[in-house]
């Protein structure tokens, strides 16, 4: 597989890329699924492709599903490597509990770093290029080692802000550790890419000397997977919202009280209205959602990707929610969001106005509100609810897709740019 014949009948030498990411097909997790719709639409081409990934345990993946859509595309790679980067949820909340500096250095899949010497190992053809996925950042450690051990271009994706994150709070050895290696990073690699112009602006800002390697590749949809919706007036008026909710950075209290007070508002028109959350979430969030049963709100738990895909057809309204930060802060893309535009149908963002999906959503896929802003969302609930009943032409044709989120797309960029850091270098 080391040649492959054009059109022309010219034999190329196949550029070699090392992929490397924890999150792989077949599991679920959102920064998995983007990976795997990248790596769609890049197999079958002019690279070939290895690739290094976990393997995690079947008895505790964490908050991981599994779905085999993109399997097939792991049979079309050269080789791949699996690290071992098992995951205990009692063991590593001990771990964080009393040895947190350790733990946190980088984070709880630090076993896949230890492997890279294994890689080394085992990858039986040498790369060209290195392509690594974060997060967790682990990944882009472990792809750090590679790039130092190869000495070819690298080039690392960061679909979240590393200490540059709001949420990055560490503090004392753990955090001089991060800001030392992601420094070392981003001076080593020779390109970084970052999902949104939000993100890329925060690093400019910070990193001023590297603007020259920062690149926009953004979350994307599946080209396979747009549909056409076709609503289905005679059922009953439903939102779908997919995605977890955890701790202070992710909940649902701004449209729960918006439902609630539409309901007594409106209660003959929304008598029937049902409201779906489906993904991971704490126990007191699930607890607390249960107070809202009488409204029609109802939790359904995780569910994979394709089940995923089956809700949003039954779904009148997708409702996305955001981090509730400054505006300056809320560069995060969130990935189901592409998932929702192939699914078609108008979506509901509850967002910091003039955040990264506010710019994406706002008057082109749907409405955008603060999530203080109940009395907003209340009336978006009736609003919809009411242009549902009657039969309103936005169920059927909402918007169309711009291309510059097609995973098709993307990956062709994608492609250009491994090619063009192989031929330079």
């Amino acid at each position: 597989m080391d040649e492959m014949i054009n059109e022309q009948g010219v034999k190329n030498d196949l550029r070699k890329v090392l992929l490397v990411s924890i999150a792989a097909p077949p599991y679920t997790n959102p920064e998995s699924l983007q990976f795997s719709k990248y790596l769609k639409y890049l197999v079958g081409g002019d690279l070939q492709l290895s690739m290094v990934t976990a393997k995690i345990s079947d008895k505790s993946p964490g908050w991981r599903k599994v779905d085999n859509e993109y399997l097939p595309v792991m049979d079309q790679l050269e080789q791949i490597i699996k690290v071992p980067a098992y995951f205990n949820s009692r063991l590593s909340g001990a771990l964080k509990r009393l040895y947190p500096g350790w733990f946190n250095t980088p984070d709880n899949e630090r076993r896949f770093i230890s492997g890279w010497k294994t890689v080394v190992r085992e990858l039986e053809v040498r790369p060209d290029l290195i392509y690594s996925r974060s997060s967790p950042v682990s990944s882009t450690i472990m792809a750090l080692k590679l790039h130092q051990y190869y000495q070819v271009p690298w080039v690392m994706h960061l679909s979240d802000p590393w200490t540059l994150s709001p949420f990055f709070e560490l503090g004392g050895n753990a955090r001089e550790y991060h800001l030392e290696m992601e420094m070392r990073c981003i001076s080593s690699a020779t390109k970084i890419c970052f999902t949104s112009e939000e993100q890329i602006g925060l690093y400019r800002h910070h990193y001023p000397q590297f603007s020259n390697k920062f690149e926009w590749f953004p979350n994307v949809y599946d080209d396979s997977q747009i549909i056409s919706p076709e609503p289905d007036f005679e059922s009953r008026f439903t939102f779908v919202h997919t995605g977890n909710f955890y701790g202070k950075q992710r909940k649902p209290d701004s449209i729960l009280e918006a439902i609630s007070a539409a309901h007594k508002e409106q209660p003959a028109l929304l008598a029937d209205a049902r409201f779906l959350f489906a993904g991971f979430q704490d126990n007191s969030i699930t607890k607390r959602m249960s107070g809202y049963e009488q409204f029609g709100v109802e939790y359904i738990g995780p569910l994979t990707f394709q089940e995923c895909n089956n809700l949003y057809k039954e779904a009148s309204v997708l409702a996305v929610i955001d981090f509730n930060l400054p505006a300056e802060q809320a560069v995060f893309f969130l990935s189901k969001t592409l998932d929702y535009l192939s699914a078609g149908k108008p979506i509901l963002t509850i967002t910091p106005p003039g955040s990264t999906l506010y710019k994406v959503i706002h008057g082109r896929y749907g409405s955008c509100f603060a999530h203080d802003d109940i009395p907003g969302i209340k009336n978006y609930i009736i609003e919809m609810t009411r242009r549902y009943k009657a039969k309103d032409a936005v169920f059927s044709s909402p918007y169309q897709l711009e291309q510059k989120y097609s995973a098709r797309v993307n990956s062709s960029r994608l492609s250009n740019l491994i090619h063009d850091l192989i031929d330079n270098n």
